[in-house]
């Protein structure tokens, strides 16, 4: 299981090389691997609020359910 001192610690190793749009998308990225509570955990490490998210993470499961058909 993946803690939020883990995800902080891989997205402060990563930050300093990202601009805000791959900050955005390394947490949605973290949020759909770490599947139910994934949202408030990596809003929680990153210290974004979870609107910043929600948003590209009901994107990327949209885009996951029309690729399926």
């Amino acid at each position: 299981m993946i803690d939020e001192a883990s995800v902080r610690r891989q997205y402060e190793l990563l930050r300093p090389s990202l601009d805000e749009r791959g900050r955005r998308l390394f947490a949605a990225s973290q949020v759909r691997a770490l599947g139910y509570g994934g949202l408030s955990l990596v809003a929680s490490a990153t210290g974004e609020p979870h609107r910043v998210y929600r948003r590209l993470v009901w994107l990327s499961h949209a885009a996951k359910a029309t690729s399926s058909i």
